[in-house]
């Protein structure tokens, strides 16, 4: 990818919390290894899948299509007010995420627990790097979505994308647990 070698001309400030988004992004899309520099301010955001993870959603972080100038660009889903901090919730069309490390390739069972205010509908696209897994149609009480997913070794990209602006998607957890066979 020729923007992840241009972010990594750029050279990587641990004040820049955008620029390390985006390199991270681009390195788990590109299947390319962090650069080091980069491995100690992005740990907190890294989680480990091998036995097994649980987040609240309002540790998912926003990642825009348009990163340059944006003020929520790698800031907490729960970044605003909704009473409750450990939910996150996609005020508006968008798409947040967060970084999984997988050492060892496997099927995972993924689980987005999620509910849509106020009317059932709103759809939420679940996406690991870039390929899409599923496409969810949310109602209007807490419910666990499901699906497996094939994970190789490396940093993944897991996105979640709110398609329509119709209403508000509020995630309360996302896990994910090695299927054993």
């Amino acid at each position: 990818m020729a923007w992840y070698q241009r972010a990594l001309r750029a050279g990587l400030s641990a004040n820049d919390l955008s620029l390390q988004v985006e390199v991270t992004i681009a390195a788990a899309l590109a299947k390319a290894s962090l650069p080091a520099e980069l491995l100690s301010h992005m740990e907190a955001l890294t989680h480990p899948v091998d036995v097994g993870l649980t987040l609240d959603g309002g540790e998912l972080i926003w990642m825009p299509e348009q990163p340059e100038g944006n003020p929520i660009y790698g800031k907490p889903l729960n970044a605003f007010p909704s009473g409750n901090l450990k939910q996150g919730v996609f005020w508006w069309a968008g798409q947040a995420g967060t970084f999984l490390q997988v050492d060892q390739a496997g099927e995972y069972s993924l689980v987005v627990r999620a509910h849509h205010l106020p009317a059932p509908g709103g759809q939420l696209a679940v996406q690991i790097d870039s390929a899409d897994i599923e496409t969810i149609t949310l109602g209007t009480a807490w419910q666990n979505y499901e699906m497996s997913v094939s994970l190789q070794p490396g940093t993944h990209l897991l996105r979640l994308r709110y398609l329509a602006d119709v209403g508000d998607v509020f995630v309360q957890s996302i896990t994910l647990n090695p299927i054993k066979h």
